[in-house]
């Protein structure tokens, strides 16, 4: 349609933290587990802990803190 706008055309994407650090730790712990993963065993439960405690923040973000609802 020629009188369209732009934003008719943009599906809805979701709704993101724009200041969010849990990707950031995400991203850390799932380095470290691989680095334990390929250095020494030892760093990777570790690395799996940390991972598991930045799925939950970062899933459980919005019911916390500055971005509660």
């Amino acid at each position: 349609m020629l009188t369209a706008d732009i934003d008719d055309g943009d599906p809805e994407v979701g709704e993101f933290a724009p200041w969010s650090w849990w990707p950031l730790v995400l991203a850390l712990a799932a380095a470290f587990a691989a680095i334990g993963f390929a250095v020494g065993t030892w760093l990777l439960p570790i690395g799996l802990g940390i991972f598991a405690v930045a799925i939950v923040g970062w899933v459980y973000e919005y019911y916390r803190g500055y971005f509660a609802r």
